[in-house]
């Protein structure tokens, strides 16, 4: 069988709300290809040595945001579907940066489409004791390194994006031994993972995304963690009755406002709230929620154009 490589061109800002298209045509994911990745995972020289530094002169000067569907009958309705939503976002959102927009696509055997993009996926170490690595890539653990195996191209959450990096890093100040979290808005289940490496005993990952769950599900079971971690499929925290002293949301803006008094119900005492996702220009909207919602703001981190929160339960 043929495949069809749909290929998006766009920016940092935008890539996440692009690939989130794919979803809706079946491709289960997407691969996001961005130079700013291969600077921003380069470690300082003789610390850690992550990707070749030749790989983004390959890359394209745009972020790629690319899906693989089958080359058949569905495929002309698939390309129209991709480019009246990118359409819609445009109209919604005209003060945002998009980026070209363009629209290509391209022929790939079976080989091909399952060997692309492994050339630009190596090793990172978002953290300070996190290592993310794709089952392919040879990796020697040092010293307090705690090692994920992740495969790329599923769902949202594979560490190299600056959401995923901020959530890691307060993750790694925040979890303490035998804590439950909740990871809501799971994608591949990649931070209820390091939740759980990092001492949670226990972990709810929700996402309403049967793919994710599957995908998250895999990831759980590949890395021996299925005593430790439940993905499963739900809306947020609805119908979910159980306390928790973390909970996780990599989402966006205004859906960690909406989430923001079901979190507080579902808080043990002094419970963490990790919040990320947002859009500086929102990171304010979603304090000051925090704020009417009886938290205490602890810490902000910053990225690029993303903000990440860590507040407390009063």
């Amino acid at each position: 069988m043929n495949w069809a490589q749909i290929t998006v061109k766009t920016t940092t800002l935008a890539a996440d709300m692009v690939a989130g298209i794919f979803h809706d045509i079946g491709t289960g994911g997407a691969v996001i290809e961005d130079r700013a990745d291969i600077a921003l995972n380069q470690k300082p020289e003789g610390e850690w040595d992550i990707i070749d530094e030749h790989i983004a002169d390959n890359m394209d000067i745009e972020v790629c945001v690319k899906g693989f569907v089958p080359e058949d009958e569905r495929l002309n309705d698939q390309l129209a579907f991709v480019r009246s939503e990118l359409a819609r976002f445009v109209e919604n959102a005209p003060e945002l940066d998009w980026g070209s927009l363009a629209v290509s696509v391209l022929l790939v055997s079976d080989e091909d489409w399952a060997n692309n993009w492994k050339k630009y996926y190596k090793p990172i170490k978002p953290g300070k004791y996190i290592v993310i690595k794709p089952s392919w890539e040879p990796y020697e653990v040092k010293d307090n390194d705690l090692v994920l195996e992740m495969d790329p191209g599923l769902a949202f959450g594979t560490g190299t994006h600056e959401t995923t990096r901020l959530c890691i890093l307060l993750l790694e100040k925040y979890v303490k031994k035998d804590m439950a979290v909740f990871d809501v808005g799971c994608g591949t289940g990649v931070l209820a993972m390091c939740a759980a490496l990092l001492g949670a005993s226990h972990v709810n990952a929700i996402d309403i995304d049967p793919v994710a769950v599957k995908v998250a599900n895999n990831n759980i079971e590949a890395n021996a963690l299925v005593s430790k971690i439940n993905a499963f499929c739900g809306n947020l925290l609805e119908g979910h009755f159980e306390s928790a002293d973390l909970i996780i949301a990599n989402i966006i803006a205004d859906i960690v406002i909406r989430l923001t008094p079901k979190a507080l119900e579902h808080l043990n005492s002094k419970g963490i709230f990790i919040t990320s996702g947002i859009i500086n220009e929102r990171a304010q909207d979603v304090k000051d929620a925090l704020l009417e919602n009886g938290f205490t703001i602890l810490e902000t981190l910053t990225e690029g154009e993303w903000t990440a929160i860590a507040a407390k339960r009063s």
